[in-house]
């Protein structure tokens, strides 16, 4: 979880960049992983949620993103998003 590969580092500078021009809120990642990019999201002001099948990468994405958890800011479902349901509307 640690080791990023270099063009994924180029990405998410890209990536933040990005969202630093727009005025989003809110977003719904699909696949989210290990919470890599749904962090970088947070930490931008915007707040979320989540769905990943990998239940090892949910726990790993509960404990990156711990803090935005327990302020209501994010929230991580270890199931289909086809299936789930999904309140509200999204900026991103």
């Amino acid at each position: 979880m640690s080791e990023i590969a270099p063009g994924s580092i180029l990405q998410r500078i890209y990536f933040s960049n990005r969202i630093s021009l727009n005025k989003f809120k809110t977003f719904c990642e699909v696949g989210s992983g290990n919470g890599i990019l749904s962090n970088l999201l947070l930490k931008k002001g915007l707040s979320g949620i989540s769905f990943d099948l990998n239940a090892v990468a949910c726990k790993n994405n509960m404990l990156l993103n711990k803090d935005f958890i327990e302020k209501k800011k994010y929230l991580i479902k270890n199931e289909n998003f086809l299936n789930g349901q999904i309140e509200g509307e999204f900026d991103l």
